[in-house]
């Protein structure tokens, strides 16, 4: 008994390992539930088809060398529609390869990544809303990440057809900084809902994080190798209304807004490219609040006539949180920007109650190159403290200021490479979309 008291407690620990570690196939929420303690290790598979109405709450405890994968069949062949919606609820938890096509809830969220939820992930999904008709008494989020450490990577969020952001990471008062990942994802919002004196209106961003409310607090979030192509739902593709946040190395075609520094202090914005390709509105950067970096950026095409490819904002005096902060140490450096109507602007704020300088802000090592009825730079409005530095700039109308010009054209990088790289590995592949 002594010799064989090792061996019995080997095959012992080696069947709960095998049962820790099995792959279960379902096809319904109702299989799911009777699951129970899904084990760290495990691979639970939906089968291919399409289901209707279908509310799905993922709830297990995976580790970081065991995370419990929640998939379908094949890539692309789980299409849930109607009332579908599901619910990330637990750690370590990866959830790949369904698509929501054209949801009809009303309000709420289609996947949520729970209050209590961490290091999980939404991989290789889709979300689209191509066959849907214009909701605009509609108020959906698609995706919402609540939690610590989550995560959404290669996943397609494509025509949005009510309101609420394609993509929304969310705070409460108090909490931890959440530290989530976007990235690899393609954003698509071709169509915008008016109101009665046919602006656009607002609650249609791609992307936000955090609220006005909380936009003190630092969220540590990274967007990065995204694809916004035709994100025109209102004037902010991005909204960032909280702190510490980095947008980098991400691509906008043809969006008719800004990534926006609406709320929130510290924010980075690098390696980017803006390719306005002449679209109405398309824009760059809106600065707002303290400490933000914007560098190494590239815009070209950008034709709006209300959104310049940067624009310093003048400040609000006594600010609330949902206001217009002063800009305080902004940095704009090392950008390129090429045919552009209008390429960096300082104050001019059309709001009455903007009257406070841009201040103890660096604007350094910029190229611009700008056609003769274009401007390189508008400076007006409040008498703003700004460092001048080392810019080259060509061709252009100067507002407000007077720098050293250039009479010959600087050589332009070729960033068609970065662009198609960007391009080709957002999003996922089982959709046939049009990324010309």
């Amino acid at each position: 008994m002594r010799r064989l008291l090792p061996i019995l407690t080997l095959l012992f620990f080696a069947s709960n390992l095998a049962a820790a570690e099995r792959t279960i196939t379902i096809s319904s929420a109702e299989e799911l539930r009777s699951l129970g303690n899904i084990k760290a290790g495990s691979e639970v598979v939906w089968r291919n088809g399409d289901y209707a109405d279908v509310v799905i709450t993922i709830n297990a405890l995976g580790t970081a060398k065991k995370p419990i994968i929640f998939r379908a069949e094949s890539d692309g062949g789980v299409r849930f529609t109607g009332l579908s919606r599901l619910r990330i609820k637990g750690k370590y938890i990866v959830v790949k390869g369904f698509w929501w096509q054209n949801p009809t809830i009303e309000k709420g969220v289609v996947v949520s990544f729970d209050k209590h939820s961490s290091y999980s992930r939404l991989v290789e999904c889709a979300i689209t809303g191509f066959d849907c008709e214009m909701r605009p008494n509609c108020n959906v989020k698609w995706v919402s990440i609540w939690g610590y450490r989550n995560r959404v990577e290669r996943c397609s969020l494509l025509d949005k057809r009510d309101l609420g952001q394609n993509l929304i990471v969310r705070i409460e008062k108090g909490d931890r900084a959440p530290e989530a990942t976007i990235s690899q994802c393609l954003f698509t919002r071709p169509h915008s809902m008016l109101n009665e004196k046919g602006n656009r209106i607002n609650g249609q961003c791609s992307l936000r994080i955090g609220t006005s409310n909380i936009s003190l607090q630092s969220a540590k979030c990274v967007v990065e190798s995204c694809y916004f192509e035709h994100c025109n739902g209102e004037g902010e593709i991005i909204s960032n209304k909280s702190c510490d946040n980095i947008y980098r190395n991400n691509l906008f075609v043809e969006c008719e807004g800004a990534l926006t520094l609406r709320h929130g202090n510290n924010a980075q914005v690098l390696n980017n490219i803006f390719l306005g390709n002449g679209a109405r509105l398309s824009g760059g950067v809106r600065i707002i609040g303290e400490d933000h970096l914007v560098k190494g950026n590239y815009f070209s095409g950008l034709r709006g006539k209300t959104y310049c490819a940067i624009h310093l904002m003048q400040g609000q005096e006594e600010s609330p949180l949902w206001g217009y902060m002063q800009v305080k140490r902004a940095t704009i450096s090392d950008n390129i920007f090429v045919d552009n109507h209008c390429c960096i602007s300082v104050g001019g704020d059309k709001y009455k109650i903007c009257t406070l300088p841009v201040i103890e802000t660096t604007i350094e090592n910029n190229t611009i190159t700008a056609c003769e009825d274009d401007y390189s730079i508008v400076y007006q409005g409040a008498n703003h403290d700004i460092r001048w530095r080392n810019n080259t700039i060509c061709g252009g109308r100067q507002v407000g200021v007077s720098l050293p010009e250039k009479r010959s054209l600087p050589k332009q990088p070729n960033i068609d490479r970065i662009v198609r790289q960007i391009r080709d590995n957002a999003g996922v592949k089982f959709i046939n979309c049009n990324k010309n």
